[in-house]
């Protein structure tokens, strides 16, 4: 049987609150570093065809560096995820990194829309209700992303 582990003087609901508050600042800080660090490998990728220097600058010096910064960058990325996960896995175990990982899939698809359509955010439009993805994509990943918090909970909590 599960129980949750209790805070001395046998208060259980101060122990299931201390748990509740430990497993929504985990998940947020999960979320935002997978999102940032997705967005640090993909972005450089996705980008490449569409984000260009700008017309004057001809010196092929220039460009061999701009695309050197460009790997440097998915290469820097690619370590620092290999290290986030890796210090998850020891911390808390593989299902936390499961759960990273799905976090950082849900983030998936807002990225490819705005590498898809960078004129439209790069000059900051807000996107409004009526100009944001829609789909059953952005449904089913926006449940994900809401599912992952009580798996993560369960994972945290209940762990022995």
């Amino acid at each position: 049987m599960l129980s949750v582990g209790r805070v001395p003087g046998g208060r259980l609901a101060v122990s299931i609150m201390l748990c509740i508050a430990k497993t929504v600042l985990v998940w947020a800080i999960v979320a935002v570093i997978g999102t940032n660090l997705l967005g640090l490998v993909l972005r450089p990728v996705l980008q490449w065809r569409h984000v260009e220097l700008p017309s004057f600058i001809t010196d092929p010096a220039m460009r061999r560096r701009d695309r050197f910064g460009r790997i440097a960058i998915i290469i820097i990325g690619s370590i620092l995820t290999a290290a986030y996960y890796m210090a998850l896995y020891h911390f808390w175990g593989v299902g936390v990194v499961a759960v990273a990982a799905c976090l950082m899939v849900i983030r998936l698809p807002d990225l490819l829309y705005e590498t898809q359509f960078p004129p439209l955010i790069g000059r900051r439009i807000m996107l409004s209700r009526h100009t944001r993805p829609r789909g059953g994509v952005y449904s089913i990943v926006g449940l994900l992303g809401w599912a992952a918090f009580p798996v993560l909970y369960l994972l945290i909590c209940y762990r022995r």
